[in-house]
């Protein structure tokens, strides 16, 4: 059985590891502004869907690779507006 003080510091510790996994850095935070700004201009089959925490992004598409080399010239647009964290 654990006591008390056990419980509490493995109750911290599950804390701080929840608030770790859900706070973007600030390459993540620049990559989603970039892709949120390129909605409207590439076409709706692709999206993002994973931003490493260095902002490497992974895309994916309904349709092969349609859509890759729009969201490409258009993140590379978004990235060269703003500067890198």
């Amino acid at each position: 059985m654990m006591r008390l003080g056990q419980r509490a510091s493995l109750l911290l510790a599950f804390c701080a590891l929840a608030a770790c996994a859900t706070a973007n850095t600030p390459q993540q935070d620049r990559t989603w502004a970039a892709y949120n700004a390129c909605k409207g201009r590439i076409p709706a089959n692709i999206t993002i869907d994973r931003v490493e925490p260095d902002g490497r992004y992974y895309w994916r598409t309904r349709e092969g690779s349609y859509g890759q080399s729009q969201l490409e010239n258009c993140m590379r647009e978004e990235f060269a507006k703003t500067r890198r964290p």
